[in-house]
This record gives C-alpha cells, structure tokens and sequence, in this order.
C-alpha cells in the first residue's frame, strides 16, 4: 500500500484499508498513520491480544485544568479529535 490510498479524498478507500488492517488474522495491537489533515503522526490503538494489559488510564478530571498535559498536547502538536 502507498501512501495516496490513505490519503484519497474517497473516504471509502482508506476506510477499507483500516477495517482490512483491524480484521487482518495478525491481529496488530495498533497502527501509526499519517494525518490527513495535519500531515502529522496519528496511533490507533486496537483492544485486542494484551495490548490493554499494558495500558492504564487515570482519570484527572477536565484537561483544562491541567495545565501540564495542555503543554504536552501542545508541544507534541496532538489534537484531540
């Protein structure tokens, strides 16, 4: 795969790409693509094999009000869709 069949304007082709890569029989825990919209690096995170063995979550309450992870986000050009 190149990278204009994840980037065509018919959402239908690299839509197919990802549900080919999310049932695939390898079952990768995750995938890095390139954003459509800001060129930058993007990871999906599949819940599958032991992958959410090796994840935690916190709650921390509103990003707002944590001003270390807005500078994080910020710094590292994340953007919460």
């Amino acid at each position: 795969m190149d990278l204009t069949a994840l980037m065509n304007d018919d959402l239908a082709v690299p839509q197919a790409w990802g549900l080919a890569i999310q049932n695939h029989p390898a079952q990768v825990p995750a995938i890095k693509f390139k954003s459509r919209f800001t060129g930058t690096a993007c990871l999906a995170l599949f819940d599958r094999g032991s992958l959410p063995t090796h994840l935690k979550e916190t709650r921390l309450g509103p990003l707002r009000t944590h001003p270390p992870a807005l500078d994080w986000l910020q710094r590292n050009d994340v953007l919460l869709v």
